[in-house]
């Protein structure tokens, strides 16, 4: 899943069962520009709350090779 399909599956979740960013913020313990920032892509979810929507983050390595 890309980043914008999460983002996505977390704000269905967020106004499905919370209604506002606020308060699923606040269940969380962190700030609503936190939660904003992660809706628009700026910052990156934190596992606690990938976990909210059944996701855990995998990272991709790539290696690309260069002609010496």
């Amino acid at each position: 899943m890309n980043k914008e399909l999460m983002i996505k599956k977390l704000r269905g979740f967020i106004y499905e069962d919370y209604v506002t960013a606020k308060e699923y913020a606040e269940k969380k313990g962190v700030s609503p520009a936190h939660i904003s920032a992660i809706l628009r892509g700026v910052k990156e979810p934190t596992a606690d709350i990938l976990k909210d929507i059944g996701l855990v983050k995998v990272k991709k390595v790539s290696v690309t090779y260069n002609q010496a």
